[in-house]
């Protein structure tokens, strides 16, 4: 019992620090692919991804945070694939999973607008079915960079750029992203 109470006594100046030192946000979003554009004008690789995340920062230092984030994020693509001189369309669905280190800097503190900028990495797991339903698993690593905006200490609204690489040391598949959380 006394260890207990040392330990409490040893932590509780910690404790009263880290008061909102800590945020937990909450949201979605899109993603699209970024070669839709360049290689795919006519529209033969249509991709779209839906965008869950919950992701906790703590703040070590005025401006500059450090966290994790996990992100779920379901996509169902058309493929369009030429064999033999025969075009066939292919669709696939598959889910992927990220769980990422983050650092993120506050360009300023307002008590309406504060600007940030972040980066994270960390490792992806991907698994679904192909058009012909045969399943498939891939492990990868996930690397983005964003930029946002939090309003009012509580809505940010973020815009990135991803890179899903399915193995770590080849071309990666570049997207970007729109999201918007809550934190709490």
């Amino acid at each position: 019992m006394k260890r207990l109470l040392a330990l409490m006594m040893i932590l509780a100046p910690m404790m009263l620090g880290a008061q909102n030192r800590s945020s937990f946000e909450c949201g979605g979003g899109v993603s699209f692919p970024g070669e839709m554009t360049l290689d795919y004008g006519d529209g033969s690789n249509q991709r779209f991804a839906a965008n869950l995340y919950g992701e906790y920062r703590y703040q070590l230092w005025k401006g500059f945070h450090l966290g994790v984030q996990y992100q779920l994020m379901p996509e169902w693509s058309q493929v369009m694939e030429e064999d033999n001189n025969e075009k066939t369309l292919r669709s696939f669905s598959y889910l992927t999973h990220t769980l990422n280190a983050l650092a993120e800097y506050r360009m300023f503190y307002s008590k309406n607008v504060s600007p940030f900028i972040g980066v994270g990495a960390g490792p992806q797991y991907q698994h679904g079915l192909s058009g012909e339903s045969r399943p498939w698993k891939e492990w990868g690593l996930d690397l983005h960079a964003r930029a946002g905006v939090e309003l009012f200490h509580h809505l940010r609204l973020t815009v990135g750029h991803l890179h899903y690489s399915s193995r770590v040391f080849r071309a990666a598949q570049p997207a970007y992203y729109f999201s918007a959380g809550w934190v709490f």
